[in-house]
């Protein structure tokens, strides 16, 4: 009986882990939330955001302020910047290794 009560309580504490690791996106994964919560969650990395015009912004997210985002080294324009409103933003893409 105690080694079934041992194996029971180790499996619901791995079966917790493993789901507390997909809430938060696990290592590289999609961060939980809204476009601003994953753009805040990316600060420092690259993204790619398609806007709902059609274009899309490859770059680094530098931060996320009220209403924008900023997106600094722009792909392709290394040396330009770009703000971007976060009402505009469609979808966000996130490269995973």
């Amino acid at each position: 009986m105690k080694r079934r009560t041992i194996a029971g309580l180790v499996l619901g504490f791995s079966l917790l882990a493993v789901t507390h690791a997909a809430a938060q996106g696990g290592e590289g994964g999609m961060p939980a939330g809204d476009i601003p919560d994953v753009l805040r969650a990316r600060v420092g990395k690259p993204v790619t955001v398609q806007l709902r015009s059609g274009k899309e912004y490859g770059g680094t997210v530098a931060e996320v302020r009220g209403q924008s985002v900023v997106l600094k080294n722009l792909s392709g324009k290394e040396f330009y910047d770009a703000i971007v409103r976060l009402d505009d933003v469609l979808a966000v893409e996130i490269r995973n290794r």
